[in-house]
């Protein structure tokens, strides 16, 4: 009978998970209050002004 346990390996490595906000935020320049005023304004208008992304690119 083999005793040994299965080894999961994670899906994406744990720094990601550990960086990817500040990562995000960082390479966007954004300070705090902005990402709060950014995330109030997308939870009221969802993706109606993702239009203006082929303006600004």
């Amino acid at each position: 009978m083999d005793d040994k346990s299965e080894v999961v390996e994670p899906s994406k490595p744990r720094i990601f998970e550990i960086l990817g906000p500040g990562l995000v935020t960082g390479a966007s320049d954004d300070d705090p209050s902005g990402i709060a005023t950014y995330s109030q304004a997308g939870a009221q208008f969802g993706y109606i002004a993702s239009w203006t992304l082929l303006l600004t690119c």
